[in-house]
C-alpha cells in the first residue's frame, strides 16, 4: 500500500506539472488527485521540492543509464579513437525522442520547466555525471571550439531538441508547412546533423576575437 501511495503521487504530481506547471500545482492539488491524506507527501518526499525532483529523476535517471549505455558503445567501437560527434548525439537524442514517444507527459512538463523556468531540473541534469561526460566528449569531437562558444552551441541544441519533443503535433514551421515526425529514427537524424553542424560551424571573427580577450 505504501508503495502505490507513493506511485499514485508521483503519477498525478507529473500529470499536474505537465497540464498546469510547477508553481500553480499545490501540494493540495496533488494530494487530492490521488486520494491521498495531506502528509503523505511529507511523510514519502519530505518536501514539495523533494517531490519535484522524484517525478524528474523517475524519468531522467532510466533515461541517462541508456545514453551512457550508448556512449559506452560508441566509445567501444571508435576505440582507440574517441567517437565521431555524430555518435556522441545520438547517444544522447535517441534515448530522449524515445521516452518523448512513451511519455509525452513528462516531456510536456520538461517544457512547462524551460519556459517557466525552474532551478529544480537545471539542478538535476547539470548534476548528473552523464551531463559533465557528454560535454567532455563533444569538447574531445570540436576540440578547437572555445569552452565558451561550446556552452552557447550547447544551449542552441537544447533549445532545437525541447521544441521538437514539445511542440504540438503536427510540427509545423511558421510558414505552415506540416512536418512529418512519426518516423523516431529520421528525427534523430535530422536533430543530429543540424547539431553536428552547429557545432562544427566556423566561429564569426567577432566572436573569435571576444574569446581570446
Amino acid at each position: 500500500m505504501t508503495r502505490d501511495t507513493r506511485s499514485r503521487l508521483l503519477d498525478h504530481a507529473e500529470r499536474l506539472f505537465a497540464d498546469r506547471g510547477i508553481p500553480t500545482t499545490s501540494v493540495r492539488d496533488i494530494v487530492a488527485a490521488a486520494r491521498a491524506n495531506l502528509g503523505a507527501i511529507t511523510y514519502h518526499f519530505g518536501s514539495k521540492d523533494a517531490l519535484v525532483r522524484a517525478v524528474i529523476e523517475r524519468r531522467l535517471l532510466p533515461l541517462n543509464e541508456e545514453r551512457a549505455r550508448l556512449l559506452d558503445a560508441a566509445e567501444a567501437e571508435a576505440a582507440p579513437d574517441p567517437p565521431a560527434l555524430e555518435a556522441i548525439l545520438r547517444a544522447v537524442l535517441a534515448p530522449t525522442l524515445r521516452l518523448w514517444r512513451e511519455n509525452g507527459r513528462f516531456m510536456r512538463m520538461v517544457g512547462r520547466m524551460h519556459a517557466e523556468p525552474d532551478a529544480t531540473l537545471k539542478r538535476c541534469a547539470e548534476a548528473a555525471p552523464l551531463f559533465r561526460r557528454v560535454i567532455r566528449a563533444i569538447a574531445r569531437a570540436v576540440p578547437d571550439l572555445p569552452e565558451t562558444e561550446l556552452a552557447w552551441r550547447m544551449l542552441f541544441l537544447k533549445g532545437a531538441m525541447i521544441h521538437t519533443l514539445t511542440a504540438d503535433r503536427p510540427l509545423a514551421t511558421p510558414s505552415g508547412v506540416k512536418l512529418d515526425a512519426s518516423d523516431d529514427g529520421a528525427v534523430v537524424e535530422r536533430l543530429v546533423q543540424f547539431a553536428a553542424a552547429g557545432l562544427r560551424a566556423p566561429i564569426p571573427r567577432r566572436q573569435m576575437a571576444g574569446s581570446k580577450r
